[in-house]
C-alpha cells in the first residue's frame, strides 16, 4: 500500500498548527518576598521559615510566587519544627538573610501582635520542580 507524501505532510501541518499552550497545574500558592528572586535562580532547593500550619505538608506541591508573579513549582521535601525558644540567628538567616531580631520584628508585623512565644515555626525545605513549559 502506497501513501501519498502530501497526505502525510498534512498530518504534520495540522499538528504543528495547534500549538497548544502547556497546562499549568493549579497548586496552592506560597508568596515570597522580593529577596527570593536571586536565590531561586541558581538552586535546586530553598528554605522558607514560617509559622507552622497545616497548609504546609511534606510531599505536597506548591506554586511559588514572588511579587505576585508565578516563578516556579516546588514540593516540600522536609519540614523541621522549631518552638519559639529554639529559634536562632542561623535559622533566621537561612531563610531571609536577616538577624533573629529582624526576623521576629517581621513576624510580629505579620502575626499582628499575636504572642510569638506560643507559636511553633517550621523551616521548610522546598525542592524545585523542573519547568515543564
Amino acid at each position: 500500500m502506497k501513501t501519498n507524501w502530501n497526505d502525510s505532510q498534512g498530518l504534520f501541518d495540522s499538528h504543528a498548527a495547534r500549538k497548544e499552550k502547556p497546562v499549568v497545574p493549579n497548586y496552592p500558592i506560597v508568596k515570597l518576598d522580593k529577596n527570593y528572586n536571586n536565590k531561586l535562580a541558581a538552586t535546586y532547593c530553598f528554605f522558607h521559615l514560617v509559622v507552622d500550619s497545616e497548609f504546609y505538608q511534606v510531599g505536597k506541591t506548591y506554586e511559588i510566587q514572588v511579587l505576585n508573579k508565578r516563578i516556579l513549582d516546588a514540593t516540600i521535601e522536609q519540614k523541621i519544627i522549631y518552638p519559639y525558644h529554639k529559634l536562632t540567628d542561623t535559622v533566621a538567616r537561612i531563610d531571609r538573610g536577616v538577624t533573629l531580631q529582624e526576623y521576629l520584628k517581621q513576624m510580629n508585623e505579620e502575626q499582628r501582635g499575636r504572642d510569638l512565644t506560643l507559636l511553633k515555626f517550621a523551616l521548610i525545605v522546598f525542592l524545585i520542580l523542573p519547568n515543564k513549559q
